[in-house]
């Protein structure tokens, strides 16, 4: 050890004396080579350390409240959602919506093709791939829906619909409370899952439009949820895109789960 150390001061004097007999247009090469690395150095740790902003987009998707929900439900109940077509739901767990995922895929969207371009591989998303993920029926009659509340005032009364939306709140609180498994927990069930999960909008609540689909329930699993799940979301994303709004509509958990077929 202590040799080492003897060595290491003889070596630092050797290196001052070499440099005090430099001529002074040399020391200043590298004097000015030296500054050059420290601001080098000082401009990459600055990049490394920091952290990329992280992205918050907006959206009304309520995958924490769904899992609660569709835990609770006693034997009749996921009976009766199995006989509307949407037995597919009782099995979601993801509770987490992944921000910058979802930005990043959103922005490597083609609405036009309904397609996801990952590094140069175009990546088709269809109704059959929303069928598979979300178990949605993917055939039947499309979903039509209208602003029209003539046919349905007592209908919007019972749901309590406040500005055109029947709130999430209202639906909530009756689907964690409710031992029923007639047609008010159908009702009431399907525009909660259309609301929270299919179709949202930056509302907490569902729109108005959906109100018809639901009146007779035993015609919700006659209708092709699937396609209009799909399109809900292209045609938001195609808005976004335009009015570069960090506000996502539509279900993007559709986007999280790569197309069954490249």
């Amino acid at each position: 050890m202590e040799l080492k150390k003897t060595q290491m001061k003889v070596d630092v004097k050797d290196i001052g004396d070499k440099w005090n007999q430099l001529p002074e247009e040399e020391k200043n090469k590298y004097i000015q080579m030296g500054k050059l690395q420290s601001e080098q150095y000082a401009q990459l740790k600055t990049v490394v350390q920091q952290k990329p902003p992280k992205v918050k987009i907006q959206t009304r998707i309520e995958l924490t409240s769904i899992c609660k929900i569709i835990r609770r439900l006693d034997k009749a109940q996921q009976q009766a959602v199995s006989d509307m077509g949407f037995h597919g739901i009782l099995s979601l767990r993801c509770t987490h919506i992944d921000h910058d995922l979802c930005h990043w895929l959103v922005q490597n969207f083609d609405p036009s093709t309904h397609s996801l371009n990952v590094h140069g591989l175009r990546m088709l998303l269809t109704v059959e791939d929303v069928h598979e993920l979300m178990g949605l029926p993917s055939n039947g009659l499309p979903v039509k829906l209208t602003e029209s509340v003539d046919e349905i005032t007592n209908l919007c009364d019972e749901l309590a619909m406040k500005n055109k939306f029947v709130p999430f709140p209202s639906l909530k609180s009756y689907l964690l409370e409710t031992k029923d498994a007639g047609t008010e927990f159908k009702r009431k069930f399907v525009l909660y899952i259309i609301g929270a999960l299919l179709c949202p909008t930056t509302k907490a609540g569902v729109h108005q439009s959906f109100i018809k689909m639901v009146k007779n329930v035993e015609s919700i699993s006659q209708f092709n949820w699937a396609k209009h799940t799909l399109d809900f979301l292209v045609d938001r994303i195609a808005i976004a895109k335009v009015k570069e709004r960090s506000a996502m509509c539509g279900c993007l958990l559709v986007l999280m789960v790569p197309p069954l077929d490249v």
